[in-house]
């Protein structure tokens, strides 16, 4: 049969006695207020209510006070309706929060537990309301761009708490960057190379836990780069013909192509571009020798294309110079007669010219 360990009553009255003494002699250690419980940013739905807590450790026990973007809030300890309410834990308690002007509730609040020994102050906490206002601070704008360009996108979201997070659409169709073609940061959409796909309707959408708002939509048109399939070639004719010179250009519908002489203007009246761009000249004469220039214009950019024009004189017989008359000078040969807006009549009877030079 086992035996029961005694303990004499003095024994146990003498171990009472000590723990009493240790204790009371801990608590009348004095030490400066800290902080145990920081308060913590609050968003919160309105006529709902909302709690800043605050919990400090001290000897003497501290006093809690609070401060709102660094002024002092003095609390209610009876009418919690109309001003905050300071709880016995420290904590400052809000029915509902004001948004009355000069009287909003909103701010950056912090705590301040003092004694007689020193103070401690907690780290700073938003209190806001939930909210997302309707009107957009940037809607995006349309973009004309080329492809293999890079383009930008700029949206900045409504106010709201908390702050709202920006995502994009594509014709009402949500974007990804999982393919790599887009890139997203906060506020901005950016492609590196456009392609022709590109084009479309582009919107921001601005979402919280109050709910969405989507801005305006922006238009991005992508134009292609002109380009040719048919550059013109260089001609030789005689005087008198007609000659053409082919331009086949592909590019936007929107495209412009234009013909031009290089130092020289195109003659009129003799000559005439169809719809297919090609450049046809009439009645030739020695004037019309040159270069010519096909030019293709749109937003996607300019390209050009040059091609000679060569005219040969069936009356140049190309004489040896032992053969000419003597009296004729080297340089009477090099001399050219253009005739300038002359008018072919087909039905008029031969006519013979004579030049004299005097």
């Amino acid at each position: 049969m086992s035996r029961r360990k005694y303990i004499e009553p003095s024994r146990l009255w003498i171990w009472a006695s000590f723990l009493l003494v240790e204790g009371s002699r801990s608590r009348s250690v004095e030490f400066a207020p800290q902080i145990l419980d920081h308060p913590s940013n609050l968003v919160v739905r309105k006529d709902q209510p909302a709690t800043l807590n605050c919990r400090a450790d001290g000897n003497p026990a501290p006093t809690i006070e609070w401060y709102r973007n660094g002024k002092y809030v003095k609390p209610s300890k009876e009418d919690a309706t109309s001003q905050p309410t300071l709880l016995p834990d420290g904590s400052l308690f809000f029915l509902r929060l004001s948004q009355e002007k000069g009287k909003s509730d909103e701010g950056v609040y912090h705590c301040l537990a003092r004694n007689r020994l020193g103070k401690a102050m907690s780290k700073n906490a938003s209190l806001y309301l939930e909210v997302l206002e309707e009107e957009f601070r940037l809607h995006p704008s349309d973009l004309k761009v080329t492809i293999g360009e890079s383009w930008l996108l700029e949206c900045v979201p409504p106010l709201g708490h908390p702050e709202p997070i920006i995502s994009w659409k594509k014709n009402e169709v949500p974007l990804s960057a999982e393919n790599g073609h887009y890139e997203f940061s906060k506020e901005k959409l950016l492609v590196a190379h456009a392609q022709k796909s590109d084009a479309g309707a582009y919107s921001c959408l601005a979402v919280n836990q109050v709910g969405e708002q989507v801005s305006k939509a922006a238009t991005v048109t992508v134009f292609e780069r002109p380009t040719f399939i048919q550059r013109p070639s260089d001609v030789v004719a005689s005087v008198g013909s007609s000659v053409q010179f082919i331009c086949g250009i592909h590019g936007d519908p929107k495209l412009v192509v234009q013909w031009y002489k290089e130092d020289g203007d195109l003659p009129s009246g003799r000559y005439e571009v169809n719809q297919e761009n090609v450049l046809q000249i009439h009645h030739l004469t020695m004037c019309d020798a040159g270069k010519y220039i096909c030019a293709a214009y749109s937003h996607g950019g300019t390209i050009f294309a040059k091609a000679a024009l060569t005219v040969e004189d069936p009356l140049d017989t190309k004489q040896k110079e032992w053969n000419r008359p003597k009296d004729v000078t080297k340089e009477l040969m090099d001399i050219r007669v253009c005739l300038v807006n002359v008018t072919i009549v087909p039905s008029a009877p031969a006519a013979h010219l004579h030049w004299k030079v005097s």
